[in-house]
C-alpha cells in the first residue's frame, strides 16, 4: 500500500484527523499514555504510536470478505 499523508491532532487522549485514501475521510480515535494509538476511518483501522512529534502506524483495510489485511 503506498504511504499516504495523515493531519491529526491530539487534545488529551482524543485523536482527530483526516487522510485522504479514495477520497478525504475523518479519523477518530485514542491516545494512551505511552503513545501508543488506535483509530477508525470509515471500515479500516489505524494503528500506531506517537514519539515526541514523529508518528510511525499502520492502515489495516478490510478484504473483500470482511477480514482485514
Amino acid at each position: 500500500m503506498p504511504t499516504r499523508p495523515v493531519t491529526l491532532t491530539v487534545a488529551g487522549k482524543v485523536v482527530t484527523g483526516e487522510v485522504r485514501l479514495e477520497r478525504e475521510t475523518e479519523i477518530r480515535g485514542t491516545v494512551w499514555e505511552d503513545g501508543s494509538f488506535g483509530a477508525t476511518i470509515g471500515f479500516n483501522q489505524l494503528t500506531g504510536q506517537f514519539s515526541r512529534d514523529a508518528f510511525e502506524g499502520r492502515l489495516r483495510r478490510p478484504t473483500a470478505h470482511g477480514r482485514c489485511c
